[in-house]
């Protein structure tokens, strides 16, 4: 209308404003939203920086926090499952290896430590103040030391690299996960970091690097690996000799004579079959049950048994093992987490 018009000829200083005026207040708008874009606030946050003791000798140990913040999410969290989900388990975790400051919102956190099964898990809250450093230390009391009754934990089922290259991941961050979970040893399997640019002296190395007196990595691999099942090894002297193909006494002998053992791990894939677009699945299935028992009596080829393998609990996992007792044949069992350390999540495959 007129004064519509006349209010933009004002604007713009001109007497006669029409379509061309219009025009202008359009690109005039448009100037301001690119040169003056609306503030956005950032939301306070403080920081918070945690200790984990052992609560006797008061020494830093590595550990798993469960930090939640007060907007009630999980940062940095590298399990992420719900209780909402299968198998209705809620879990949650950061690994540490001791102290280590976190950027969190301003509110009241709450930050729980754990060191394994043989210290009690302690939670504490902390008032998160904008721009100031809150200061948290969690001392962890052992109620047991099984190294001292000559058991050790430890997984030989970990990749660093696996394939899926979602996420960086180094030696050091391995270590300190399974360090922080209470492990005394892992047996790390392919690939590797470093792969193409080191050789197995130069892994080995890598290995000793992240060791310490209580804690040691292994230079592991998942080998054999084919159509009936797969294996990983702990102490041979150099896995990419191990054999590949069937029959697997052959990798078993091989493994033997560098001193090594071989476990199978997974036992219940494609058990006791599995169908893909109405094909059966073979190679590279791992139906390691077709000649587990046949291995059993006439190997070894294998010297142990994971029955606590991709799911936590499965019944045709333990059966496969109450088999092989009846018969006569006392394997030792295992439990691997399979771990993959080049995924965004390790959720339930935690070692």
């Amino acid at each position: 209308n007129k004064s519509t018009s006349a209010a933009i000829g004002w604007l713009f200083g001109e007497k006669n404003c029409g379509r061309r005026s219009l025009v202008r207040l359009q690109s005039w708008f448009l100037l301001a939203c690119v040169c003056w874009p609306p503030h956005v606030s950032r939301a306070a946050t403080g920081t918070v920086a945690v200790r984990v003791t052992d609560a006797d000798s008061g020494q830093t140990i590595p550990a798993r926090l469960v930090l939640q913040s007060s907007d009630g999410t999980y940062p940095g969290d590298r399990l992420a499952t719900s209780a909402r989900q299968w198998p209705h388990i809620e879990a949650h975790g950061i690994f540490i290896d001791g102290e280590e400051e976190f950027e969190l919102p301003a509110g009241e956190a709450r930050i729980t430590a754990a060191h394994g099964l043989e210290y009690v898990t302690t939670s504490q809250t902390v008032q998160v103040r904008a721009e100031e450093t809150a200061a948290v230390e969690l001392r962890l009391r052992r109620v047991v030391n099984m190294r001292q009754a000559g058991w050790v934990a430890g997984d030989l089922h970990v990749h660093m690299i696996h394939g899926e290259n979602k996420r960086e991941t180094s030696y050091q961050d391995v270590a300190t996960t399974c360090a922080a979970n209470g492990l005394d040893f892992v047996s790390v399997g392919q690939e590797y970091v470093g792969a193409g640019t080191l050789d197995l002296n130069g892994y080995r190395a890598a290995c000793r690097q992240v060791s310490t007196e209580s804690f040691q990595m292994f230079l592991g691999a998942e080998c054999p690996k084919n159509l009936l099942g797969h294996q990983v090894l702990l102490g041979c002297e150099n896995p990419f000799l191990i054999p590949e193909d069937p029959p697997y006494f052959r990798a078993a002998h091989a493994g033997h004579e560098q001193g090594g053992v071989l476990v199978y791990v997974h036992p219940v894939r494609y058990l006791p079959g599995k169908q893909y677009n109405g094909e059966w699945l073979d190679s590279p299935g791992n139906n390691l049950g077709r000649e587990l028992i046949f291995d059993a009596y006439c190997g070894p080829s294998f010297d142990g048994l994971s029955v606590l393998s991709d799911e936590p609990a499965h019944a045709d996992a333990h059966r496969l093992w109450f088999n092989l007792l009846n018969r006569g044949c006392f394997v030792p069992v295992f439990a691997d987490s399979v771990a993959c350390f080049d995924r965004p999540m390790l959720g339930l495959k935690v070692p």
